[in-house]
């Protein structure tokens, strides 16, 4: 104050400030720093690539091999329609070099790839961001130099996909030596790293249980913008075609639910609804999902325009007036159009204290009797007298995070609560939503299966955690790009288009998810082929094993869970079976069909003979 006012005093001024909100930061927030290497793995200070053993969940940015990890890959299992992960980690002592190039050679003709960088990015180590943590989170498209910075380490996540309809092969094992060498700015080469890869002819079972994300849009800062919402219209198709192609068996929500419209008050009111939103949802679902559970409303498909999370209605006209005609009019659209049933979702979480509201939405959706009009709660079960089984009783499916194998028996045999089913959500793992609901589906546990929490979910900034709550739970993150392609071309080309023209930004969450999923897939399909009979002989007791030891899993939402490298070993293991019976059965149908057609071939003949001699 009083003194000139320069360029340098403004920007001495300008870096004092900075300064200052440095050291209050740093009071608030901590970082929780990965370990630099030290000791012998300090003096490596080389070049090096190796194979990630967990799938780069605990890569950091200083992280160097384990004991375990080097050049050479643990085999990889591949069936039809599936994609396979590849994870490998790269460092470097040189200054000033990029990634100009990554060589894959040996890949069947059938099968294809697509190569991801992990950017790493801020995430919360407590909920209100007191403590975080730089990890890798997000996943680039590589399409040129990849920038690498000395002595610190970068991952990459080699999506393999086998199109069974492309390419060699036919009803054949596939063995193939896969090589990875990855070229630097400077001419050098690092590598390669080698994989053996055995592709199975056939495709395992779509999973049989409601798996998915709660929401299947992405989320904006509010605007009413055109050119957002046709950006979020785009990005909601994409977002389907995504879910879908990665083993995703449900979604919920949508780009908004029905619109209450009330003309009058009281009893003279006249009651109706805006479907237009919802109506646009629901098509688009169903095209892209034709055999869809019950579609819940969770996350943009909830109706609108009365109090349902508090048993209220509006301008006077009661709860079951409005639920009533909105049973009605969806009833009959669902109906008419084929869609799946609704389930409207009627509260989140409620405190024993604050069930009235949801008890009696319940109440009112029950009554209307509409079959394709259903309701569910986002709740929990913690012990056998928790108050929230009051909830059980009227509501059509209890979805529950917290949960105690005790209180699912009273909840599976109590005949209080036999009209209402269960699932989980939010067990936030790969592990939770694989072989664990895998456990849970079986019939002592009857699950329905698992939804997480969320597709997208942005409050503020997506790309800085401290400025919002949720985002580091995420599936999916935007940018500025939109997509321009057709529906048809999407459908055409699969989830192989996705990242050539998409915007969005597909996260490790949302890939885990996607391993967990092909975790149960995996868990049923040497389930079937175990009872099937179609287990070469040698395999039969570690088959046996496999699935006694996943349908024993402890359960509970707090049990321990097993790390991302017992769940690779066990999905190899379960692949190596499926190859070994796959190849010790090829032989059989091919002689059954060749034995089929002669007799077939002989059978013709006699007929027309009996046909040209007029005897037939």
């Amino acid at each position: 104050p009083g003194g000139d006012l320069t360029r340098d005093n403004a920007y001495s001024f300008l870096d004092a400030v900075n300064t200052a909100q440095e050291r209050e930061f740093n009071v608030w927030y901590k970082e929780m720093k990965s370990t630099v290497p030290s000791g012998e793995k300090e003096k490596e200070k080389r070049t090096q690539m190796w194979c990630l053993r967990g799938q780069a969940e605990d890569l950091r940015e200083y992280s160097v091999p384990d004991e375990d990890e080097s050049e050479e890959c643990l085999p990889l299992y591949i069936t039809d329609k599936e994609f396979e992960p590849l994870t490998f980690a790269l460092r470097t002592d040189k200054e000033g070099v990029s990634v100009s190039e990554i060589k894959v050679d040996g890949l069947p003709s059938s099968v294809s790839y697509r190569l991801h960088s992990l950017r790493y990015k801020i995430i919360r180590r407590v909920m209100d961001g007191a403590i975080y943590e730089v990890a890798p989170r997000l996943l680039d498209r590589v399409r040129g130099n990849v920038e690498l910075n000395a002595n610190m380490t970068r991952g990459f996540w080699l999506d393999l996909f086998h199109n069974g309809e492309e390419g060699e092969g036919g009803t054949n094992v596939q063995e193939s030596e896969v090589t990875i060498q990855v070229v630097l700015s400077d001419g050098s080469v690092v590598g390669p790293l080698t994989v053996s890869l055995t592709v199975l002819p056939f495709a395992i079972p779509p999973a049989d249980s409601m798996v998915g994300f709660l929401g299947n849009s992405i989320g904006y800062p509010s605007t009413h913008l055109d050119e957002m919402n046709t950006k979020q219209r785009v990005e909601f198709e994409e977002s389907l075609r995504l879910l879908r192609a990665y083993g995703m068996t449900a979604v919920t929500g949508g780009m908004g639910g029905p619109s209450l419209r009330l003309t009058g008050s009281g009893s003279e009111a006249d009651i109706a609804f805006d479907f237009t939103q919802s109506d646009y949802s629901m098509s688009e679902i169903s095209s892209v999902f034709p055999s869809h559970p019950d579609l819940l409303t969770y996350g943009g498909l909830g109706p609108s325009g009365f109090g349902l999370y508090q048993g209220e209605g509006s301008g006077g006209v009661s709860l079951t007036a409005i639920i009533d005609e909105l049973a009605a009019e969806w009833g009959a659209k669902i109906e008419e159009e084929g869609w799946p049933a609704i389930s409207i979702s009627i509260g989140d979480e409620p405190p024993e204290y604050a069930l009235e509201g949801p008890i009696a939405a319940a109440r009112a959706i029950r009554a209307a009797g509409h079959p394709k009009v259903k309701s569910n709660v986002f709740s929990s079960l913690s012990n056998v007298e928790d108050g929230r089984f009051e909830l059980a009783k009227v509501v059509d499916t209890m979805i529950l995070t917290h949960h105690d194998p005790e209180a699912l028996h009273v909840l599976n045999n109590n005949e209080s609560y036999s009209n209402t089913e269960y699932m989980l959500y939010n067990l936030a793992r790969r592990y939770r939503v694989g072989f664990y609901l895998y456990r849970m589906v079986q019939p002592d546990m009857k699950c329905k299966g698992h939804l997480q929490f969320m597709y997208s979910s942005v409050g503020a900034d997506p790309y800085y955690a401290l400025d919002a709550r949720e985002d580091d739970i995420c599936a999916v993150f935007s940018s500025s790009a939109t997509s321009s392609t057709t529906k048809e071309e999407m459908d055409t080309a699969g989830a192989r288009w996705f990242d050539e023209k998409s915007g969005i930004v597909e996260t490790l969450w949302l890939r885990s998810y996607r391993e967990g999923v092909d975790d149960y897939r995996y868990a049923r399909a040497l389930e079937v082929a175990v009872e099937e009979g179609r287990v070469a002989e040698g395999d039969a007791e570690e088959a046996e094993s496999i699935l006694a030891f996943l349908q024993s899993l402890p359960v509970g939402h707090n049990t321990a869970e097993l790390s991302w490298r017992k769940l690779n070993e066990i999905r190899r293991s379960i692949g190596s079976i499926l190859a070994r019976s796959s190849a010790s059965t090829s032989d059989v149908p091919n002689e059954m069909y060749i034995a089929w057609l002669v007799a077939a071939v002989l059978s013709a003949f006699i007929t027309l003979l009996a046909i040209i001699m007029g005897r037939l």
